[in-house]
């Protein structure tokens, strides 16, 4: 792409942030709750799930097969969450952890969930976050490691 000489118009897809996908059988996703992909459907977090982020809304799933519903998921964006042990000196960039049950921690976890920006009080942080990009990011860089 050439350095640009002039301003240029550009389509962007509205609420890039958001990603529609199908929910699994037998589930009930409730509104806010953080969203992981299990063989290619959307249920609540459980480890080893591929982290696609937050419901935007609720969704009844539980009579129905495997993509009779879907469900938009907030992938990318900040959100505002109650962490434990909050500190304006220690806490801004650190590191939030998703654990084994899909609670959210600065302590202990399995995968990285996001990055602290701000306090909002004692017990809230707004915390970046990004699946989108995330898992490609990754990949590349595991393959790059591999490769040279």
């Amino acid at each position: 792409m050439a350095k640009l000489t002039e301003n240029t118009v550009r389509t962007f897809e509205s609420n890039e942030d958001v990603n529609t996908v199908l929910v699994a059988a037998g589930v009930h996703i409730f509104q806010g709750e953080f969203i992981g992909i299990n063989g290619g459907y959307a249920r609540p977090y459980e480890k080893g799930d591929k982290v696609a982020g937050f419901a935007l809304d609720e969704v009844d799933n539980t009579d129905g097969d495997n993509g009779a519903k879907k469900v938009d998921v907030r992938g990318r964006g900040k959100v505002c969450i109650e962490l434990p042990n909050l500190s304006q000196e220690s806490s801004i960039g650190a590191t939030v952890l998703i654990t084994e049950d899909g609670e959210l921690s600065t302590e202990t976890g399995a995968a990285c969930f996001g990055k602290i920006l701000r306090l909002e009080d004692p017990t809230h942080a707004i915390v970046g976050f990004d699946f989108i990009y995330q898992q490609e990011i990754a990949i590349a860089t595991t393959s790059q490691t591999t490769e040279g």
